[in-house]
């Protein structure tokens, strides 16, 4: 106890004579938003495991791996219609899909976005009505082999790394 004790006035010792000066400067604003996004929500990690190259040769791609988006305590009474766009770089061989960050060593491939089956092309804004209270939505992300790779046989194992951001827009 006197061990601590002595270390807190060893402390208080050391700032009364340091002293430092620092200037902030402060911006921002208040903003009304129909629903709050679950903390849960805003650092999503997808693993896609390991994936077998010959089964992207057999099938073009995986199944998809879900994420959902949990929006809190929504109040429609100023808006009930958002749209969401999945913000990323776009793959060149493959419209729509997510390219892989240039850190991947995995070639021939890309992600894909898709609701209730329905694929959705990343940069594009898709729009949703939502409900008051909570409200889910839940996305699939799968990898998807381009079709010259496939051709040509070159797709290349390796480390798959990319990087999204949820937009959501409300009106």
């Amino acid at each position: 106890m006197r061990f601590h004790i002595m270390l807190i006035t060893l402390l208080s010792t050391c700032s009364i004579n340091a002293f430092a000066a620092a200037d902030f400067s402060f911006t921002g604003g208040l903003v009304q938003e129909p629903c709050i996004l679950d903390p849960n929500s805003s650092d999503i990690v997808i693993d896609f495991g390991s994936v077998i190259n010959k089964f992207l040769y057999r099938y073009q791609r995986t199944a998809g791996i879900s994420i959902t988006l949990n929006l809190q305590g929504c109040d429609t009474s100023t808006s009930d219609k958002l749209s969401i766009t999945f913000k990323a770089t776009e793959d060149v061989q493959q419209a729509g899909m997510m390219a892989l960050d240039p850190s991947s060593t995995a070639k021939g491939i890309a992600i894909g976005v898709e609701e209730k089956g329905i694929f959705i092309p990343i940069n594009k804004s898709v729009e949703r009505i939502f409900h008051s209270g909570d409200n889910k939505m839940v996305y699939h992300l799968f990898l998807s082999a381009n079709r010259e790779s496939i051709k040509n046989n070159e797709l290349h194992p390796g480390t798959i790394n990319a990087s999204a951001t949820v937009e959501l827009e409300y009106h």
